[in-house]
């Protein structure tokens, strides 16, 4: 469960069917709210790729945007 002023890293790695990290052609990262109601998609390009196929989205939850 993500708190009030939270700071969340996501991180993803992507493999082929035999193991192989791969780099796919879009990554988004899409929240949703618990009532499954989306609330923000964001894009991730080069600047969120660690390594081939690893990609990572560092969030900052402030007071003010979450219940």
């Amino acid at each position: 469960m993500i708190y009030k002023g939270d700071t969340v890293r996501l991180k993803v790695h992507f493999k082929s069917l035999n193991g192989q990290s791969v780099n796919p052609v879009d990554v988004y990262l899409t929240i949703y709210d618990k009532d499954q109601t989306e609330i923000e998609s964001i894009a991730l390009d080069d600047t969120n790729q660690e390594d081939v196929g690893v990609f990572f989205m560092t969030m900052y939850y402030p007071m003010t945007n979450l219940k």
